[in-house]
């Protein structure tokens, strides 16, 4: 195959009136019959894109003669037949053969784009013996994208309005190449996820929806994706418009805080922050769970802050659950975040205490029933009987809210307590105000008529494992204590869980709970008296 490039070969003016002399001179004694000798002609690819940028930049011409001839002269013609590149080829035997044409004039000048007459004449024996026409295109110029509008940037396929995201845009096209427009939905990587479809030629405007699914018609995930329009044409230039879309599946994001956690009196003031990437379209709220909700102003956006007041001064004092709502624009919302409140605008006042009747002496298995006076009704009411008996769980007893103020508080001391006999053993009332608190103390005597087991010699444990959830304890026995002295119970880290004080007695329990009356963790404990240590095992 022969390839000549147009530099190569020499410029011929003025063929077309020379083809026509030539072929009126030897038309009587031709060498070769004519119409037999050019078999196929074409140019491939058609049309192209001569502007350099690497794609269908050039176009070859592609040549087939039947029998050998002395030399193919090529021409290209513009709209009005003025030869705009010509091209004139050696001898040559039959077969096929081949020539670039860059898409410029013979001189290396660019034209405007156009459909162009492609000619080739075949010369033997000096006249012209065959021809053939065929029509080439340049196409320099891309199709254009214009009036690109996402109507919604999100956009929710389970809501009832906005359920779907509209693309709106016009193609301008221009060049003798066929335009073809396609829609696409990408992923935030580019790869193509569903074709939505396309079309060819030009269009004012058209619009295209989205509904949220794949090319399967599954619903995709919550997340970014992005809008494709791409438009190409069949010389290689194409236009294209990308923009993000965001599908919305999920509900807003709410976080709640208060100024104070309690009050002495309110109004108090909530704040907060909510977001929604699709923006956030009521933000209420309401006290308790049950009543209406009030809704709160809030700006436009996709994340909002917020403060509101809530609550009256004439409010009693007591706890209040504030509930807060978020309703994303599509009608999404998450369960209300609840913020509790307190407000406590008096400390508990004692007036008296006394144990009921004029008994004051009590042995292991009595019931002491104390009546304690207070300001007002209304406060949660403790006792603390750890002193009269070693047996004692917190909130073992038992109160009765009277109404007037008075509460009467009961307690069995158990059967099995290890306390001594003494005088002025004291129980510690404790009067709670949402917060605030208040305590007194009614002193009792112990009375046993068996004397108690003599005091150990020296600090002992009753058993060294023991289960607190069943109820269980140990025993740490002693020698009297004297005053200030104290049983501590540590972990091994030295973490201190437990503290009671024994001065004047010879043993206590330790029932497995944290001076907060919560059930320590099992493992293995140091049980300290003064300057003696023990082990014991708490297994759960």
């Amino acid at each position: 195959m022969l390839v000549e490039r147009m530099d190569a070969m020499p410029r011929v003016h003025g063929v077309a009136w020379t083809c026509v002399m030539i072929l009126g001179l030897f038309a009587a004694v031709p060498a070769v019959t004519q119409g037999q000798v050019i078999t196929s002609l074409g140019a491939i690819p058609n049309p192209f894109s001569p502007n350099n940028d690497g794609m269908l930049d050039q176009t070859t011409v592609s040549l087939q003669t039947s029998v050998a001839v002395d030399s193919v002269r090529l021409v290209v013609e513009n709209a009005v037949s003025a030869q705009i590149w010509t091209l004139t080829s050696p001898a040559l035997t039959a077969g096929g053969f081949s020539w670039v044409w860059g898409g410029t004039t013979s001189t290396g000048v660019a034209f405007s784009d156009g459909i162009h007459r492609l000619a080739a004449y075949a010369f033997d024996a000096g006249a012209v013996c065959d021809s053939a026409v065929r029509f080439v295109s340049t196409d320099v110029a891309s199709p254009g994208i214009v009036g690109f509008q996402q109507v919604r940037s999100s956009f929710a396929p389970d809501a009832e309005l906005w359920n779907l995201t509209e693309l709106r845009f016009g193609i301008v096209t221009s060049g003798p190449a066929a335009d073809t427009t396609l829609v696409r939905i990408l992923d935030p990587g580019g790869s193509p996820l569903v074709s939505l479809g396309g079309f060819r030629g030009e269009v004012a405007e058209t619009t295209f929806f989205w509904n949220g699914r794949d090319a399967d018609s599954l619903l995709l995930d919550e997340g970014s994706y992005l809008f494709e329009v791409r438009a190409n044409d069949e010389a290689g230039n194409s236009d294209a418009e990308i923009g993000p879309v965001y599908l919305d599946l999920g509900s807003p994001v709410t976080v709640v805080s208060a100024d104070t956690v309690f009050s002495t009196a309110f109004p108090e003031t909530l704040s907060g922050w909510t977001a929604d990437v699709s923006g956030v379209g009521e933000i209420s709220i309401r006290a308790g769970g049950e009543g209406e909700w009030e809704d709160l102003e809030i700006a436009g956006g996709d994340s909002v802050a917020w403060l509101c007041v809530f609550g009256d001064t004439l409010d009693p004092d007591g706890w209040y659950q504030v509930q807060v709502r978020a309703r994303d624009v599509f009608g999404h919302e998450a369960d209300p975040v609840v913020v509790v409140l307190g407000k406590a605008g008096m400390v508990p006042a004692h007036v008296q205490s006394a144990v009921a009747g004029p008994d004051t002496v009590f042995a292991d298995g009595d019931e002491i029933e104390i009546l304690s006076q207070w300001d007002r009704a209304g406060y949660e009411i403790g006792a603390d009987f750890s002193e009269i008996d070693s047996q004692y769980v917190p909130g073992g007893e038992s109160v009765i809210d009277n109404g007037d103020g008075t509460y009467t508080i009961s307690y069995f001391v158990s059967v099995t307590n290890s306390r001594d006999n003494a005088e002025g053993l004291a129980v510690r009332i404790r009067a709670t105000n949402v917060y605030r608190t208040d305590s007194t103390l009614v002193r009792v005597e112990l009375r046993n008529e068996v004397a108690p087991p003599p005091p150990p010699e020296k600090f002992a444990l009753d058993r060294n494992l023991f289960n607190p959830e069943d109820g269980d304890g140990v025993t740490i026995r002693f020698p009297t204590a004297g005053s200030g002295e104290r049983v501590e119970i540590y972990t091994l880290v030295g973490e201190r869980v437990w503290l009671e004080h024994v001065s004047g007695l010879t043993s206590v329990i330790w029932h497995g709970r944290n001076s907060d009356g919560e059930t320590v963790a099992s493992g293995v404990y140091l049980v300290r008296l003064g300057a003696d240590v023990r082990k014991v095992a708490v297994v759960k």
